[in-house]
């Protein structure tokens, strides 16, 4: 009888029942015989599936009993393959099947619920987007023709709504209905180290804002002993401001920059006269923007390219004889992952001293760190030193994308470089190098 019972025993934890091996009023004693046929027809069919070596439960998240609970086995592969154990025992799916060969993922989703609707210009939309996959994806949001993430600056939302096995997230964006143009496009890219999939959406509204500008001059070489001004002109009766930027920042008169605006009102129209000179301009090359803001808060802009180089007759300062020299590369962008890890290298060349090599993230300085790592070398020789530094971001995700700049300085003068690290609503990863120049001041 002791046999029999300890037989039973192991069938019943085989085909998953609950028994108390040591509770000597279990059932395992107390069976008639009935009883006894009954609970072995139910239970010893479970216990005798013969499970293939890579059927197994892999969920790390501990979903396969929901997974069962909820009947999901056969509702797309990667549940069978996740969750084979389970979903076999259960009967849910065959012994044997496409979910052994361990193909199956989960995929990577991303869909805009929001519903298409008339707009007018001024007002706000808000998207919402529906991401999944395992691990659950980022989401990123890309508006008209822009090249990186605006999830920062538009304050986008986050929210984990669950899932089982396959982990979703919603998103959610604000955006001023103030394009220039009657409609624009709004992308949600959702990434992971596991893939990316988007959603594109159409915004269609009433474009005419009543405003016209002017920017002179248009794109040109400039002298770097050339002070150089811009000229805009805007007019229109909701006309509020004239503003300007240059490298994503407004400028503002200081010791660099000079604006001065004049404004008049005729016939009920406005107009704003505003001049943007640059003093003592560096070597650059890079795009100044002019825009236009109307009493409802629309805006329209023109931007020109300014580029400044030492040329035959320009005037250099006395302290630039040892000029300090930058150059900033990149990884090629076929080489990075989401997930994996970027290699930004900053060389610089300059006389006298060692310069002092320093990384920015934006405005902020990068510290060594689980997330950065920093390597310098070191070269000197008679007349000059070669120092390269390396930035390494390691386990790239969204925040890491932005403003990256290398700034050395020694005892003379000081140089930078500039680059935007960015990815675009395909999943592709890029960079536009905003500046690399020399400053030539005296500290």
């Amino acid at each position: 009888m002791l046999v029999v019972a300890l037989i039973l025993t192991a069938t019943l934890v085989a085909a998953g029942e609950e028994v108390d091996v040591l509770d000597p009023s279990s059932p395992v004693g107390e069976l008639t015989v009935s009883q006894f046929e009954k609970l072995m027809a139910r239970t010893l069919p479970r216990a005798l599936i013969p499970l293939h070596h890579t059927c197994t439960d892999y969920s790390e998240t501990g979903d396969c009993g929901l997974v069962v609970e909820n009947g999901l086995c056969g509702a797309e592969e990667f549940y069978a393959r996740y969750c084979c154990r389970s979903c076999t025992l259960a009967k849910q799916i065959p012994t044997f099947g496409p979910h052994l060969s361990l193909e199956a993922k989960v995929p990577v989703e991303a869909r805009i619920t929001t519903e298409e609707r008339e707009l007018r210009y001024g007002e706000n939309v808000t998207l919402t987007c529906e991401v999944s996959g395992e691990p659950a994806p980022d989401v990123l949001w890309f508006v008209s023709d822009s090249s990186h993430d605006v999830s920062e600056e538009r304050k986008a939302t986050v929210e984990d709504t669950g899932g089982i096995l396959k982990k979703t997230r919603r998103g959610t964006i604000t955006l001023p209905v103030t394009q220039s143009d009657s409609y624009f496009g709004c992308d949600c890219l959702a990434i992971s180290a596991a893939g990316w999939d988007r959603s594109s959406f159409q915004v269609y509204f009433e474009r005419d804002i009543g405003l016209s500008m002017q920017l002179l001059p248009g794109e040109r070489l400039f002298s770097l002993s050339d002070n150089i001004t811009l000229e805009c002109t805007a007019e229109g009766a909701s006309l509020d401001e004239i503003d300007w930027k240059m490298e994503g920042e407004i400028l503002e008169s200081s010791d660099n920059y000079s604006i001065i605006k004049e404004r008049s009102v005729k016939d009920g129209e406005t107009r704003i006269h505003s001049s943007l000179t640059l003093l003592r301009p560096r070597v650059m090359d890079t795009y100044i923007k002019c825009f236009a803001t109307s009493l409802t808060g629309a805006v329209k802009d023109a931007t020109t390219r300014v580029r400044v180089k030492v040329t035959a007759d320009s005037h250099i300062p006395s302290d630039a004889e040892a000029p300090l020299r930058i150059n900033l590369g990149t990884p090629p962008y076929e080489d990075i992952r989401y997930g994996g890890q970027a290699r930004f290298i900053c060389e610089s060349n300059g006389y006298p001293g060692t310069q002092k090599v320093v990384w920015y993230k934006g405005n902020t300085t990068i510290e060594e760190s689980d997330h950065f790592s920093i390597e310098e070398k070191v070269w000197k020789y008679p007349m000059g030193c070669h120092v390269t530094s390396y930035l390494i971001i390691k386990s790239i995700n969204k925040r890491d994308f932005g403003k990256y700049t290398c700034k050395a300085a020694n005892s003379v003068t000081e140089s930078e470089a500039s680059v935007m690290f960015q990815i675009d609503r395909y999943g592709k990863f890029g960079f536009d190098f905003l500046t690399q120049f020399m400053n030539e001041s005296s500290t």
